[in-house]
């Protein structure tokens, strides 16, 4: 694998690692500040569409890791990422 190619695969990774952060009961500074200042959402409205969309999409990443780490993938040990649900 290229190291271009890696280095976007890592920041990837990373960011699904951050998007653990999205299960707690208030969102994180980081993504309100996105979302708001993006104006992917309005003052006044709910985040919590994004939040989910956010948290499947790191789900999903989950699944890949864990398929990866099963088939002794260098890649899929790069984060310390859970197991999938």
């Amino acid at each position: 694998m290229a190291a271009m190619d890696l280095n976007s695969l890592r920041a990837d990774l990373f960011q699904v690692a951050r998007l653990a952060e999205l299960s707690s009961h208030e969102l994180p500074a980081w993504f309100s500040r996105h979302l708001y200042g993006s104006h992917i959402v309005q003052m006044g409205d709910s985040a919590e569409p994004w939040r989910d969309l956010m948290l499947r999409y790191r789900t999903e990443w989950l699944r890949l890791i864990e398929h990866g780490r099963k088939r002794h993938v260098k890649w899929a040990e790069l984060v310390n990422a859970p197991k999938a649900a």
